[in-house]
């Protein structure tokens, strides 16, 4: 199974995202963001504790509350054999942060909402040390939140918390965010970029290669769960950066088996009893 063509993985039969749910789930997401600030606890979005899994907002999400904290779903996780998450922190010009306004002023959304999936087209070494070089050339400048290596680790590159440079000129239908009153926009402001390690046969422009391993599909589902959890986001919001590339050039991830990941999406759903964000609402 491949791709589906409006960029979401064809996991389950449902209706399509449309524009209207994305600005649905902005409007949802800027009020959770209000009530986080009248709080007197500080929020920290990238190393969540006994964080009470539940959606923010019934109209943003709208899943079934998991009885379980976030560290029980995670120890879940881990004890299924997934690798713990390891930190290669990526240089401060490679990344910034999740702007609440933009340069009029004006309120934009921040909040963790889209989960982008991407292939490295290079080897763990040089995706890490690209990460870890200052770039202070704005068109230099990238990054990803996590690397999946080919043996299925999880790389930490950026917090969640921050805006990785994961997708330039990008959108959904016609949803982007633009943060400068001239520019094309980007959906860096609201993502969440996992990027799989290419095989070898993958470092080029080939159109397919050979794919990627069982662990890495393991563990891209583990995360994707994670953030799920984390975040209230629904299935239905995970797609590829080849979806949402406005300048159409770029195709990842290239030989993504949707099938595959499907399977261990599913199963470790089942197991650590997150069947609820397995739903596409």
């Amino acid at each position: 199974m491949g791709l589906s063509g409006c960029g979401w993985i064809p996991l389950f039969k449902t209706k399509e995202t449309s524009t209207i749910d994305l600005i649905q789930l902005e409007e949802a997401s800027k009020g959770d963001a209000s009530r986080q600030e009248k709080s007197s606890t500080p929020h920290t979005l990238t190393q969540p504790h006994a964080k009470q899994i539940t959606t923010a907002s019934p109209s943003r999400a709208q899943l079934v509350p998991v009885a379980m904290t976030l560290e029980t779903a995670t120890a879940c996780i881990r004890s299924a054999g997934i690798p713990a998450e390891t930190t290669v922190a990526a240089d401060p010009t490679n990344y910034g942060n999740r702007e609440p306004n933009d340069d009029q002023g004006k309120p934009v959304n921040h909040v963790p909402m889209l989960i982008v999936l991407h292939e490295t087209v290079a080897s763990e070494k040089e995706t890490l040390n690209l990460f870890r070089t200052r770039h202070d050339n704005e068109s230099e400048q990238s990054s990803y939140h996590m690397v999946i290596a080919r043996d299925g680790r999880r790389i930490r590159t950026v917090g969640d918390d921050y805006r990785a440079y994961g997708a330039g000129d990008s959108a959904i239908s016609n949803y982007t965010v633009r943060l400068k009153k001239d520019s094309d926009g980007s959906l860096n402001n609201i993502a969440l970029h996992l990027s799989l390690v290419s095989p070898e046969d993958g470092r080029g422009d080939n159109a397919t290669h050979s794919g990627y391993t069982k662990r890495q599909y393991a563990s891209t589902a583990a995360q994707v769960l994670i953030w799920q959890a984390t975040y209230g986001i629904p299935i239905t919001y995970m797609t590829t950066h080849k979806a949402i590339d406005r300048s159409n050039t770029r195709k990842d991830p290239r030989s993504f088996d949707s099938r595959e990941f499907g399977e261990a999406y599913r199963h470790l759903a089942a197991s650590c009893g997150l069947q609820a964000y397995a739903a596409r609402r």
